[in-house]
C-alpha cells in the first residue's frame, strides 16, 4: 500500500508530503519481491552471510550479541558486515567478523558500484539489523541478489521520515523484533530463533588493545584504591546534555557524601573548555578531568577501569554494560530511551528526568544514593 495515512495526517507541509510520497513509491518499487515462506533456516547449508549494522558507535555495540551467537553456534560461517566509515574500526577488531565493508549514509555512485562488485551474488543470506529505510541503500541491497533477506524492525526514531518500518516492505522475507516495547538488543536476538540458536549470553562485545589498556591503567594508578566514578554529562545531542550547573552540582553532591571517591569527568574534544570550567567550579581535588581519548577504544579502556559510570549518553552506557559496571543512567522516561536501557550484573539505576536541562535536588540525591 503506497498511500501512507500517517504521513498525510502529519503536520508537514504539503510539498514535503508530496516529496515523501514520491520517494515512498520508488522505495516500494525497488523493495518489491515475492517473499519466501520460511519456517527455519539451516545455517549448516551456508558458508557466508552479510549483516548490515548501525551507523553510530553506541548502537553498533548492541549488534554484537547476534554476531557472536551465530558464530559460536556455526563456527564454519564467515560473517561479514556493512558498517559506516565512522565505526568500521569497531567491527574490524571483532574476532567473530571476517570482512568489514563500508557504506555511507548517502553513498556515491562509485561507492555503490564498489560494494556491488564485492558483494553481489556472494552472500546467500543478508541480515539488516539497522532497518533504517533509504531508497539508495535498499536498491543496493536488492542488487546483492541474496537468496534470503532478513531484517529487524527499526525503533521509532527511524520511522519518522516515512512512518514505515522494514516490516512494511516486501523486500524482506522475515522481519523480526516487531514489538517496539522490547529492548533493542532482544529484538535483534529474536531472529536467532529461526536459526535454532539459543543465546549462550546476551552480553555485548568490545575488543580493545593492550596499548589502550596500559594507557588507562597508568592514568588511574595514581589514585590507588579510591573508588573511581566515570561521569559523562554530554549526550549525542544538546537535548540530552546536562547543563554545566547541573553537572557541577551532581559532582559536588556526590563528593560531599563520600571523600574516598574520585570522579573522572569525561569530555569530547570540542567541549574541553566547558569540561575544564566544570572542574574549576567543583574545586575539589577528587574531581579530575579525563585524559584526551583519541579513539573509541581509548575511551572504552578508561570506562573499563571505573567502578561506576554515570551517564546521559546511551553509547557510554552500552560500554558500561559490556563491562558490568555499577551504572546510573540519567535520561527521559520515554519508550525510545527505554529500548536502550543499560544492564549489568551489578547495580543498575535509572534516574528519569522530564527536562534534562533542569535537574532537581531530589534527583541529585537519587544519583548519589545509588553509588555502590
Amino acid at each position: 500500500m503506497i498511500i501512507n495515512n500517517k504521513l498525510w495526517k502529519s503536520d508537514r507541509k504539503l510539498t514535503k508530503k508530496l516529496v515523501a510520497s514520491i520517494k515512498l513509491f520508488f522505495i516500494y518499487l525497488v523493495s518489491w519481491k515475492q517473499k519466501k515462506q520460511i519456517n527455519t533456516i539451516d545455517l549448516n547449508r551456508y558458508n557466508t552471510l552479510l549483516i548490515r549494522t548501525y551507523n553510530a558507535f553506541g548502537d553498533a555495540i548492541i549488534t554484537t550479541p547476534v554476531i557472536r551467537e551465530i558464530k559460536l553456534k556455526y563456527p564454519h560461517i564467515q560473517i561479514d558486515v556493512i558498517a559506516s566509515n565512522k565505526n568500521q574500526d569497531f567491527f574490524k577488531k571483532n574476532k567473530y567478523i571476517n570482512t568489514v565493508y563500508t557504506l555511507s549514509h548517502k553513498p556515491s555512485i562509485k561507492e555503490i558500484l564498489n560494494i556491488l562488485s564485492l558483494c553481489r551474488n556472494r552472500y546467500p543470506i543478508f541480515i539488516d539489523l539497522w532497518g533504517k529505510i533509504s531508497f539508495i541503500q535498499l536498491l543496493t541491497f536488492r542488487l546483492f541478489n541474496s537468496e534470503i533477506y532478513l531484517a529487524v524492525s527499526p525503533e521509532e526514531s527511524f520511522r519518522e521520515k516515512y512512518f514505515i518500518g522494514t516490516e512494511d516492505l516486501r523486500m524482506y522475507d522475515i522481519v523480526f523484533g516487531k514489538d517496539l516495547k522490547i529492548h533493542q538488543r532482544d529484538r535483534m536476538l529474536d531472529l536467532l530463533n529461526i536459526c535454532s540458536i539459543i543465546p549462550v549470553t546476551k552480553e555485548y562485545d568490545i575488543f580493545y588493545s593492550n596499548q589502550d589498556k596500559m594507557k588507562a591503567t597508568s592514568f588511574v594508578k595514581q589514585y590507588g584504591s579510591s573508588k573511581l566514578i566515570g561521569f559523562s554529562y554530554h549526550g549525542s545531542r544538546d537535548e540530552n546534555t546536562l547543563s554545566k550547573i547541573d553537572a557541577t552540582n551532581i559532582i559536588k553532591n556526590i563528593l560531599l557524601k563520600n571523600n574516598e571517591i574520585v570522579i573522572i569527568l569525561f569530555y569530547e574534544e570540542d567541549y574541553f573548555n566547558e569540561a575544564t570550567e566544570i572542574i574549576q567550579a567543583v574545586n575539589n581535588q577528587n574531581c579530575i578531568l579525563s585524559y584526551k581519548t583519541n579513539s573509541f577504544f581509548e575511551f572504552t579502556a578508561l570506562v573499563d577501569k571505573c567502578d561506576t559510570i554515570i551517564s546521559v549518553g546511551t553509547a557510554t552506557l552500552h560500554i558500561a554494560s559490556t563491562f558490568n559496571k555499577n551504572i546510573i543512567a540519567i535520561y527521559p522516561n520515554t519508550q525510545y530511551y527505554r529500548n536502550f536501557d543499560p544492564f549489568s550484573k551489578r547495580k543498575t539505576s535509572l534516574v528519569f528526568v522530564k527536562d534534562i536541562k533542569n535537574i532537581s535536588y531530589e534527583q541529585y540525591l537519587k544519583i548519589s544514593n545509588n553509588i555502590e
